[in-house]
């Protein structure tokens, strides 16, 4: 370091500096230093690394920083109440405490909330670091100041501008709550997907469900219904196709069919793609707690290696959801398929 420092006529503290990109030395002195180290063959030692890693976090336990995490909503209340939307924050927040951060929350949607306001508040607490929660709204987006913040999003609703990003797996999970239909010995399951949570989830959800369709025998195979759940629609949508299960993404589904006479498990099995808000339902558990584990985590190490501002390619980490069984569902015999 102090041969590279000589060369380009720096200070050893300025290279030090550069080879971490910290955001005091200009970006033109550390790619110029990145690049001149390069050629002379230098590569950081992981030991050191290792060391200097556990002095910042020793340093960090003692003297909190604080992680912005950032909400769609005017008040905790709003998203507190949705089981996933909680556990997104108790995995990150309890991850950062690990960690020796602090995690606040900033309501993007509360009175006098704007960009600028967000932007100054920020700054004036010291944050570099923010966590981008979702909302129920698709393809929104959020102006900051990035070039000062390093930052992760959970999920997909804020798709603009691309930064890093941490999401349950859906397509996976899509696809986890069809095997274990079929594995229920249902032949024929009806998908049903309100557009903005199609939206939300970048059409992986639908995308699992097209797959398997056309994987199934022409017979069995039944258009999925994406829209808003008007009663009288649906209850059409099922009468013509009848289904023997349904995967959806709303419990307002299995009411409908009731209000028509139809009852579960009965008439028809039923499957939620996110069901940790019922515990009497079937379906996938998103792991959301680990998703806000990873965010952190992902974050804490953008944060260690000084990296600010838009990443030029955005990494994408998804969490695979599990199955719960329910009472939902039944297992279906050879007499209850030749009705």
């Amino acid at each position: 370091m102090r041969q590279i420092a000589q060369e380009l006529g720096v200070s050893r503290t300025t290279v030090s500096m550069s080879l971490k990109n910290d955001p005091r030395i200009s970006p033109e002195t550390c790619k110029r230093v990145q690049e001149h180290a390069k050629k002379r063959g230098y590569t950081p030692d992981p030991k050191v690394a290792r060391l200097m890693s556990y002095l910042q976090c020793q340093r960090n336990t003692k003297a909190s920083e604080t992680i912005g995490y950032l909400t769609p909503f005017s008040s905790r209340d709003e998203w507190w109440k949705i089981t996933t939307f909680r556990e997104f924050y108790q995995g990150a927040n309890e991850r950062a405490e690990e960690l020796g951060y602090r995690l606040d929350t900033f309501s993007m949607a509360a009175e006098g909330a704007t960009e600028q306001n967000i932007n100054r508040t920020l700054f004036n607490r010291g944050i570099r670091g923010l966590i981008i929660a979702p909302g129920f709204v698709p393809h929104a987006q959020l102006e900051l100041d990035w070039p000062k913040y390093a930052s992760v999003s959970i999920g997909f609703s804020f798709d603009k501008p691309e930064t890093h990003r941490v999401s349950c797996n859906h397509y996976a999970s899509a696809g986890l709550a069809l095997r274990k239909l079929q594995a229920y010995g249902y032949k024929r399951i009806g998908f049903f997907l309100k557009p903005d949570n199609d939206e939300r989830t970048r059409k992986l959800w639908q995308s699992a469900y097209l797959v398997y369709r056309n994987s199934i025998p022409k017979k069995h195979q039944i258009p999925e219904f994406i829209g808003e759940l008007d009663e009288a629609a649906f209850s059409s949508w099922f009468l013509k196709h009848k289904p023997d299960a349904l995967l959806g993404d709303r419990l307002k589904g299995a009411d409908i069919l009731e209000n028509v006479g139809l009852q579960q498990p009965s008439d028809f099995g039923f499957a939620l793609l996110d069901a940790e808000n019922y515990p009497d339902c079937a379906g996938i558990a998103q792991n959301a707690k680990q998703v806000g584990e990873c965010a952190t985590n992902q974050l804490a190490g953008a944060l260690m290696r000084n990296e600010f501002g838009l990443p030029e390619h955005p990494q994408l980490l998804m969490i695979n959801g599990g199955w719960k069984d329910g009472q939902t569902l039944r297992e279906i015999g050879s007499s209850d398929l030749s009705k």
